[in-house]
C-alpha cells in the first residue's frame, strides 16, 4: 500500500507539470458542450474558448521555460519535459494560433467540430514531443492524424472524400509499419520506455540487422507527418482537395512536432545505442529535394505546386538535424519558425 500511495503521489505531482495539455483536454470537452448552444451563440463561444486555451498554454510554457532546463520524468518515465521539447511545443502553439486567426472569416458552419479538430491535433503534438514510451508516441501520432483524415473532409465535397480517404490509406499503411517496427523494438529490449536504463542496455546488447530495421520501420511514422519522400504521396492530393485553411494549419503544426520527436528519438537512439541513421536521414533529405521540386516543375495546378514546394522544405528540415545534435536546436527552430511564417504568408 505504501508503494501505491507513492506512485499516487507521484502522478498527482507530474499532473502540475502538464497544465499546458491538461487546460486542451478540458478545452476539447468545452467544445463538445458547445453544441448544445444555439447557433447564434455557439460561433463566438467555441472560437473564444478555442483562443483562451491556446493562449493560456503559450503563457504556462513561456513560464516554464523561464524556471527550469533540465529534464523532468513524469508519470514514471512515461512522459518527459525538457527545454527544447517545450520549445516546439511553443511553435507549434503559436503556429496554431495564427492558424486559427486565418480560419476565422471562412469558417461559417460545424465551426464546434473544426476547432475540436484542432485542438485535438494541438494536443497530440504537445504529447509527442513529450513522450518517452513508444506507446504514447505511437498515440500521440494517431491523436494527430485521426483528426486530420477528418478536416480534409470538413467542406464534405466529393473532391474533399478523395483526399481524405488518400490521406487515411497512406496514414493506415504507415501505422501499421511503426506499429510493427515498435512490436521488434519491444522484442528486442524488452521495454516500451526509451529513457530506461534496460532499453539501453538491451540496445548495446543487440547489435544486429533487425535493430536497425525496427528503427527505420518506427520513424517511418515520423518521415510520414514530416511529408518526406517516399512517403509523401498522399500530400499532393490533400493539399489540392482541403479547404485551404486546413491545408495551412496541416502542413505546418504537425510538421514542426514530428521534426522535435525526429529530433529527440535520433538523438538518443544515435549516441547512447550507436544505431547509425546519419546517412540514411541524409539520403532522404536529398531524394526528397530532388523529387519535389523536380515535380513542381511539371504541375499546372498551382496548390500541386504549392504542395510540392512545401514538401521540398522538409528535406532543409532533415538537414538540420542530419547529427543528431541538440546543439542545432537554434538553428531547427529558427527554420520552423521561417517555415511558419512563410507557410501562411502563401
Amino acid at each position: 500500500m505504501t508503494g501505491l500511495a507513492e506512485k499516487l503521489q507521484l502522478s498527482e505531482l507530474s499532473l502540475s507539470f502538464i497544465l499546458p495539455e491538461i487546460i486542451l483536454a478540458i478545452g476539447i470537452v468545452l467544445l463538445v458542450f458547445t453544441i448544445l448552444f444555439k447557433p447564434s451563440t455557439r460561433k463566438p463561444v467555441a472560437w473564444t474558448i478555442s483562443f483562451l486555451c491556446i493562449i493560456l498554454s503559450i503563457v504556462l510554457i513561456l513560464s516554464k521555460l523561464s524556471s527550469h532546463l533540465n529534464p523532468i520524468y513524469l508519470f514514471h518515465g512515461q512522459l518527459v519535459q525538457h527545454a527544447p521539447a517545450l520549445l516546439f511545443i511553443l511553435v507549434c502553439d503559436v503556429a496554431m494560433l495564427i492558424g486559427l486567426f486565418m480560419s476565422l472569416p471562412y469558417i461559417q458552419k460545424d465551426e464546434n467540430v473544426f476547432l475540436i479538430l484542432l485542438l485535438s491535433i494541438l494536443l497530440g503534438c504537445h504529447l509527442l514531443c513529450l513522450s518517452a514510451n513508444w506507446l504514447i508516441f505511437f498515440i500521440s501520432l494517431e491523436l494527430i492524424a485521426i483528426p486530420g483524415y477528418l478536416l480534409a473532409a470538413f467542406q464534405k465535397e466529393k473532391k474533399n472524400f478523395e483526399a481524405s480517404i488518400k490521406y487515411f490509406v497512406f496514414g493506415s499503411f504507415i501505422s501499421a509499419l511503426m506499429l510493427y517496427g515498435i512490436s521488434w523494438l519491444y522484442g528486442i529490449t524488452g521495454t516500451f520506455n526509451f529513457y530506461d536504463a534496460a532499453f539501453n542496455e538491451q540496445i548495446q546488447l543487440n547489435q544486429h540487422a533487425m535493430l536497425f530495421i525496427a528503427v527505420c520501420l518506427l520513424l517511418g511514422g515520423l518521415l510520414f507527418k514530416i511529408n518526406v519522400a517516399p512517403a509523401h504521396a498522399w500530400a499532393p492530393d490533400v493539399y489540392e482537395g482541403a479547404p485551404a485553411q486546413v491545408v495551412a494549419i496541416l502542413s505546418v503544426v504537425p510538421k514542426i512536432a514530428a521534426t522535435g520527436a525526429l529530433l529527440f528519438v535520433c538523438y538518443h537512439i544515435q549516441t547512447r545505442y550507436g544505431v547509425r541513421l546519419s546517412v540514411l536521414i541524409a539520403y532522404l533529405s536529398l531524394f526528397t529535394l530532388l523529387v519535389c521540386n523536380l515535380s513542381a516543375l511539371r504541375q499546372k495546378n498551382t496548390r500541386r505546386m504549392m504542395a510540392y514546394s512545401s514538401i521540398a522544405q522538409s528535406g532543409f528540415l532533415l538537414m538540420a538535424i542530419l547529427n543528431f545534435d541538440l546543439q542545432n536546436l537554434p538553428v531547427v527552430l529558427f527554420y520552423s519558425i521561417v517555415f511558419v511564417l512563410g507557410n501562411y504568408c502563401v
